[in-house]
């Protein structure tokens, strides 16, 4: 018999809080597809918010109307981001050893978003040189 291939739970803290994010449900991965897919039309930081957002909804939803108000830095929303694109299946996971490859994987491609993975970050903008 093979190993359940599925995302384990993930832990997402943001400002002290912390939550346990089952793997999403298609209903879930449905609401964050537009948002990983328009690209540039959203700031990182009001991307984060709807990433996780879109997480908490299902087992968490109360807590959603004080994620602004939460102690918080853009680093920490940014990890929480990369944990919620990873039980969506846009970024590959990590074992507990490999802290910096799903990091690293925003640079790789999937079939999924179109050719390139999502940054955490949430979209960005080239820059003009």
């Amino acid at each position: 018999m093979s190993a359940d291939p599925r995302p384990q739970p993930a832990t997402l803290t943001l400002g002290g809080k912390t939550w346990t994010v089952r793997p999403l449900t298609l209903r879930q991965v449905e609401v964050l597809e537009p948002l990983v897919a328009r690209g540039s039309g959203e700031s990182p930081f009001a991307y984060g918010i709807a990433v996780v957002s879109t997480a908490l909804a299902r087992e968490h939803e109360a807590d959603i109307a004080g994620l602004l108000d939460l102690e918080a830095t853009s680093a920490d929303l940014a990890e929480a981001t990369r944990a919620v694109l990873i039980l969506a299946g846009y970024l590959p996971g990590a074992d507990p050893g490999e802290a910096g490859a799903a990091q690293g994987a925003a640079s790789t491609s999937t079939p999924s978003t179109g050719g390139s993975a999502p940054s955490p970050d949430g979209p960005s903008t080239p820059s003009e040189t």
